[in-house]
């Protein structure tokens, strides 16, 4: 079955089920989810929107707009997850259609005010298309933004990859990041794709942690960050999570002291997903804390080939750290970047840019970038696993470990930490010992680490606390 017959029949097989709940606690079945996508299409119809035009919506309410979304896949249309659509015609990238409540920051856009009365469009007949896709924005972990092309018919292979790994609760699941990204659209469809609601965070932790209990959310879909400051206000203001059936997490590493945490408060069973805006989903596992090593992304899905390899491009043996590079059918493919950089190599490798390693038993552990290594006076390291030791050993659970640049001297090590300064020298000392530095190392305080809007840490931001 291709991607829309599946969503329609979900749609319809369970009417009354709550599909989606919006910011302001609003409540959708999936019966009136349906016919908000076939009014909508009605009216996208009317605006000439078919076969490969490019559409993205905009609008402060995330469940019609997901509805939007759907409704343009039916005509065959390549929907754009962007947060910040403006920026797209600014930086010359073509969309055809922007249904926005915002003033239109150029005339080449055509804009339209998207509003109740959509939903009160007479329908019309028409066939659903295979043609068209998604428009992924994503930052990932370097800052730079990205738009990755994913037709339907790749899309439908992405979210099918997951199919018998995957033990979807019943219920609504919480999207712990909003739906202009690639990680929370495509997320968004994964989890209606199990006949699932979804209800999206509200205005602050507190708030959307009260919606959970009220809503009785039986699932967490987050980025670790955005899963941390969760935990980390559950626990503060005492919320009752036992309803929690799953968290499920990724695209980046995540401390062991956040998933136990999770894990005490919740009882859920915690899902870690690998993967990139460019691949999709390459790997998953259940969270074992008896076995558990940091990078852990679970295991290689049916049909994904990714191997580790040395500086010459030579494949590695199990449990040696080198980059990693992933390969997916050629129908399972991204189109590619929307600005034309390519993503595949000729014989079809997505290089991402990740160091890791493969277990013994097929298991995949990232390690970092390649890009963030750090060169410290000759000697390299991944900066995960200093920013391991902190949470583990001393307990600094959220820190970056970083390269300073020095005028003729050699890199000393940056460590910015979230929290009250304290012990600093301490703290030098220990790291130094733990890894026989023979570096500086200079460690400063901050109230929070910054974030790019996906909610991952941003590790360039981070490099200016050091002047670098």
């Amino acid at each position: 079955m291709d991607f829309n017959h599946h969503y329609q029949a979900i749609f319809k097989a369970y009417p009354d089920r709550v599909a989606g709940i919006d910011v302001s606690d609003n409540t959708i079945t999936f019966a009136q989810f349906e016919n908000a996508i076939c009014s909508i299409a009605s009216k996208l119809i009317d605006l000439g929107v078919g076969e490969n035009t490019r559409i993205c919506f905009a609008i402060p309410n995330e469940i019609l707009c997901l509805a939007g979304c759907f409704a343009g896949l039916r005509l065959g249309a390549f929907v754009v997850f962007s947060i910040e659509p403006d920026a797209l015609v600014k930086r010359g990238i073509d969309v055809d259609l922007v249904i926005s409540l915002a003033d239109a920051p150029s005339k080449e856009t055509r804009w339209e005010e998207f509003n109740q009365s959509w939903l009160s469009h007479p329908h019309k007949d028409f066939d659903f298309s295979a043609d068209g896709g998604v428009i992924a924005g994503s930052s990932g972990s370097t800052g730079f933004r990205k738009y990755v092309i994913w037709t339907q018919e790749a899309l439908m292979w992405r979210l099918r990859a997951t199919e018998s790994y995957r033990e979807a609760p019943t219920g609504t699941s919480l999207m712990g990041i909003n739906l202009y990204t690639s990680y929370g659209g495509v997320h968004s469809f994964w989890v209606l794709f199990h006949g699932q609601g979804v209800m999206f965070p509200q205005e602050t932790p507190e708030a959307t942690l009260t919606a959970c209990q009220a809503n009785n959310i039986t699932e967490w879909v987050m980025p670790p960050l955005v899963l941390h400051d969760m935990v980390v206000e559950a626990e503060k203001l005492q919320s009752d999570l036992s309803m929690l059936q799953y968290i499920n997490t990724g695209g980046a590493k995540i401390p062991a002291a956040t998933l136990n945490k999770a894990l005490e408060i919740s009882n859920a069973k915690i899902v870690i997903v690998g993967g990139s805006a460019e691949i999709g989903y390459s790997s998953i596992g259940q969270y074992d804390p008896n076995t558990f090593v940091e990078g852990f992304a679970g295991k290689i899905l049916d049909g994904v080939e990714i191997e580790v390899i040395d500086d010459a491009f030579q494949k590695l043996k199990p449990e040696e750290l080198g980059s990693i590079r992933i390969r997916l059918p050629d129908f399972a493919r991204s189109v590619g970047y929307l600005e034309s950089k390519p993503i595949y190599t000729e014989d079809g490798w997505f290089y991402s840019g990740d160091t890791g390693w493969i277990t013994e038993d097929g298991m995949l552990i990232y390690q970092g970038r390649v890009d963030f290594l750090l060169n410290l006076n000759g000697d390299k390291f991944a900066p995960e696993i200093i920013e391991a030791y902190l949470a583990s050993a001393l307990g600094l659970t959220n820190s970056v470990a970083l390269s300073v640049s020095q005028d003729l001297r050699p890199d000393k090590l940056g460590l910015l930490i979230e929290g009250n300064a304290d012990k600093e020298a301490d703290i030098s000392r220990a790291v130094i010992d733990k890894f026989g530095l023979g570096c500086e190392v200079d460690v400063k305080f901050v109230d929070q680490l910054p974030k790019n809007i996906s909610g991952k840490l941003d590790r360039n931001k981070a490099s200016s606390f050091f002047g670098s």
